[in-house]
C-alpha cells in the first residue's frame, strides 16, 4: 500500500463500515484514503476540488475536433478540451489524442481515449524523464506515456470524467492499492469480533428491525464468556 495503514485508521474504518451498505462502505473508505493522501501531499486541494466539483456547465468556443480523430464524438472532444484547460496536469492531452495512444490504468481497468493503432500516430515516442519538470519537448511533439505521467488519483479522475460507469469499480481498486484490501472487505459482525471493540466508553448498541431478536445469540455468547445470564435479563 502506498499510504501507511495505521491501526487507528483501520479501526475507525472497521467500526463505521459495519453500519454501512456495501456501496457506501467503498465510498467511505475512498474518502478516508483521500484525506490521508491529502495530508501526505500526494493529492493537492486543486486536484480534489476538480474531482468532486467537476467542470462548470459553460457554453464557450472550443477548438474544433481534428478531422482525423474520427474515433471521437464531439462531446468527448469538448470534454477533453475542458479537462485540459481546467487542470495543468493534463496539458497536451488534446494534442496527443491524435498522435499517440492515450491509455491509463486503474488496477486491471484500462481507460482508452483513443485506439491502440491509428494511421496518424507518431512512432516510438520517447519515455518521459523521472522529473517531468526537466522535460523539453519540441512544439507540437507528443508527450505520450500518460499512464506513467499521471499518478493514481490523476488517472482515477480521467475515469470519472470519461467512463463514469466504471468509477465504483475503480474506487475500490484505488483504495486497495493505497490503503490495503482490508479497507474494502466487509468487517466481521459476529459478537466475538464486536466484543473486542467494546469498552466502558464504547458500548455495543443493537438497533433492531422488525422481527429480529439477537437475544439468543447474546445469551450464548455471555455463557461462553462465563457471565451469569441472570444478570442480563
Amino acid at each position: 500500500a502506498v499510504v501507511s495503514t495505521q491501526s487507528g485508521h483501520y479501526g475507525r474504518d472497521n467500526n463505521i463500515g459495519r453500519g454501512l451498505f456495501e456501496r457506501h462502505k467503498v465510498c467511505f473508505s475512498f474518502m478516508l484514503c483521500v484525506e490521508i493522501m491529502k495530508q501526505a501531499g500526494i493529492i493537492t486541494p486543486e486536484e480534489w476540488n476538480f474531482f468532486i466539483r467537476g467542470l462548470p456547465p459553460l457554453e464557450k468556443d472550443r477548438p474544433k475536433k481534428p478531422p482525423q480523430c474520427t474515433f471521437l464524438d464531439d462531446n468527448t472532444w469538448n470534454l477533453l478540451v475542458d479537462v485540459e484547460e481546467a487542470m495543468p496536469t493534463y496539458a497536451g492531452i488534446t494534442n496527443d489524442i491524435k498522435l499517440t495512444p492515450v491509455h491509463v490504468n486503474v488496477g486491471s481497468y484500462v481507460l482508452r481515449l483513443n485506439p491502440n493503432c491509428f494511421a496518424g500516430y507518431v512512432p516510438n515516442v520517447p519515455e518521459p524523464p523521472e522529473d517531468l519538470s526537466t522535460e523539453e519537448l519540441q512544439p507540437g511533439a507528443p508527450k505520450g506515456h500518460w499512464n506513467k505521467r499521471l499518478n493514481a488519483f490523476q488517472r482515477l479522475t480521467l475515469v470519472k470524467y470519461f467512463e463514469p460507469e466504471a468509477l465504483i469499480e475503480c474506487l475500490s481498486t484505488f483504495v486497495v492499492e493505497n490503503l490495503g484490501e482490508a479497507f474494502v472487505e466487509n468487517p466481521p459482525t459476529n459478537l466475538p469480533a464486536l466484543y473486542k471493540d467494546m469498552s466502558q466508553t464504547a458500548p455495543l448498541i443493537f438497533i433492531l428491525s422488525s422481527g429480529s431478536d439477537p437475544m439468543a445469540a447474546f445469551l450464548r455468547f455471555a455463557k461462553k464468556k462465563k457471565v451469569p445470564t441472570a444478570t442480563l435479563r
